[in-house]
């Protein structure tokens, strides 16, 4: 989403790849880094167990663009490739 002058990259992470999720990480940001110019590069990367769908399963991009727009608020950096974990029990795994 883009949220503001914020580009916001919401994702969730399979269970059934072969890395950890540190790892997948790691690897999204060297694509990023290697595929586009830094103009295009997101500021956040919001990680996720799940992304919020809606009754019928399918991605809410509402509830995404309102986190967007909580995470450009929060968090107040010219940095790029910010990773922000969904909570505590992410954090733990990816700290692995």
């Amino acid at each position: 989403t883009n949220s503001g002058s914020k580009l916001i990259l919401h994702l969730s992470l399979e269970d059934d790849i072969k890395l950890t999720d540190s790892e997948a990480i790691d690897s999204i940001i060297s694509t990023i880094r290697n595929n586009l110019s830094s103009v295009c590069w997101p500021d956040f990367i919001k990680v996720y167990q799940d992304l919020p769908r809606t009754s019928v399963g399918k991605v809410d991009y509402k509830t995404l663009t309102k986190i967007g727009e909580d995470i450009s608020l929060s968090y107040v950096t010219d940095a790029k490739l910010c990773v922000i974990k969904e909570d505590t029990k992410v954090l733990k795994k990816l700290n692995k």
